[in-house]
């Protein structure tokens, strides 16, 4: 029997880990042995937001590839997103920064009006 060699290739990429887990079950059920490997802030955060590569045995790859371009995930975000930007958008994320300055702010102009008085 020949030994396999042990190298394995990137055949596609995850978004999330939970995008991740479901690219390896659907591999693992046609039968294709497969690892997800994480960017480093998955050590910290758990969930690395750069994504995940998913690995299969280089004789494997071109199979996997195949059966992965039908294949559609179910996605997963932290926030729903039209047009690939968050619904919040740019215009709320700052109106939502200027409230929390403006209420950090205040009781330091608070002191500050107190002591010339």
């Amino acid at each position: 029997m020949k030994e396999r060699e042990n190298c394995l290739v990137k055949a596609c990429f995850a978004g999330s880990a939970a995008e991740a887990a479901q690219m390896l079950n659907f591999l693992s059920q046609h039968e294709i042995a497969a690892s997800a490997e994480a960017g480093s802030l998955k050590v910290y955060e758990g969930n690395s937001p750069s994504g995940q590569a998913i690995l299969v045995a280089e004789e494997d790859a071109s199979r996997a590839e195949e059966l992965l371009r039908g294949f559609a995930p179910i996605r997963t975000y932290a926030f729903r997103r039209e047009g690939g930007q968050a619904i919040l958008g740019r215009w709320g994320g700052r109106v939502l920064a200027g409230f929390c300055l403006f209420f950090l702010l205040l009781p330091l102009f608070l002191l500050f009006v107190k002591q010339l008085f």
